[in-house]
């Protein structure tokens, strides 16, 4: 009895509820398989990375200290570039203060021109 009304669900789906029901099993199988690759993969480094650690411990000391040496090379190498851009920047201030000391000087001999030229304007009407 059970058979025959599964066969008649079955039977009953349309074309397009075959299609979404197949394209769900195919996505379904296709992530399982993506995933369970991923992990054993992840399971397989792992375990690679500890056998490495543990046959090979000698090997592990000489490549932190060539790490260690190509990081105080690197360090070095990038405190001289930041020490060289220091020293533009401040070359590059301190033209820019002499600059804007230069322009305030022009600016306080015109306004003291115009200081002095409306004090003479000013003699020049009492006078006459």
């Amino acid at each position: 009895m059970n058979n025959q009304i599964l066969l008649d669900i079955l039977h009953s789906l349309r074309l397009k509820d075959w299609i979404k029901i197949i394209i769900a099993l195919i996505i379904f199988t296709t992530t399982n398989i993506l995933i369970s690759k991923w992990l054993l993969r992840e399971r397989e480094e792992i375990a690679q990375r500890n056998e490495n650690f543990i046959k090979k411990p000698y090997l592990n000391i000489h490549t932190d200290q060539r790490n260690s040496k190509l990081q105080c090379e690197l360090k070095n190498k990038r405190l001289e570039e930041l020490s060289n851009k220091q020293r533009v920047n401040s070359k590059l201030a301190r033209q820019q203060r002499r600059d804007v000391c230069e322009v305030n000087l022009r600016l306080r001999e015109i306004k003291q021109e115009a200081y002095e030229k409306r004090i003479n304007e000013r003699k020049q009407q009492k006078v006459s």
